[in-house]
């Protein structure tokens, strides 16, 4: 999908969901556990997810490519007084460029499966080189039961396949969207 096309959804909108994924309240209380504090959120669109971690107490960066959803997504920060930000950025260029264990916690919901399998890969891979040692994942793509999907989509076998490549999954659900959802911790 275009910058253009997600633009387009969020000047007509004024955002995407607007609310935080039906999760995350689940995923915010294991990352407590676990004293992460530092999260990245890979396609951040209008920010709701990074809000909801900022007003638990943690620091957020968000990505998104769509200026309109990130221009969004720092407003709505700012407005609540945060210091957490939201930049432009493809996430599949931007990952490789940042620090190694520079984050303890990374979301990435219904944003890595737009482009091909091989781009899905690499970016797991970057995904645990920017986390800390046992940092923490909360993945979220659509399965083949998913509604209003677009991109790839995953069966359980192949999904849980590839993040073990990586992460140990803690966590394995499905959403109301059909969505497969899972908590991971990165791999040694």
């Amino acid at each position: 999908m275009s910058v253009a096309h997600w633009d387009k959804i969020y000047a007509q909108n004024g955002g995407f969901r607007l609310k935080h994924h039906e999760m995350l309240t689940r995923v915010i209380n294991l990352f407590k556990e676990n004293a992460i504090s530092k999260v990245v959120d890979l396609g951040c669109g209008d920010g709701s997810d990074i809000l909801a971690f900022a007003e638990a107490g943690f620091e957020v960066l968000g990505i998104d490519f769509s200026p309109l959803a990130v221009d969004i997504a720092q407003k709505r920060l700012q407005e609540k007084g945060f210091s957490g930000r939201a930049a432009v950025a493809d996430l599949h260029l931007e990952v490789p460029a940042m620090e190694a264990g520079s984050f303890g916690g990374c979301l990435a919901i219904n944003s890595l499966h737009y482009k091909t399998e091989a781009d899905f890969t690499k970016v797991l891979h970057e995904i645990r080189r920017i986390l800390q040692e046992k940092g923490l994942l909360f993945l979220v793509v659509p399965s083949s039961r998913s509604k209003d999907r677009q991109g790839m989509s995953f069966s359980e076998k192949s999904l849980r396949k590839e993040v073990s490549k990586h992460f140990e999954i803690l966590d394995f659900d499905t959403d109301t969207a059909g969505n497969f959802a899972l908590s991971a911790r990165r791999l040694s």
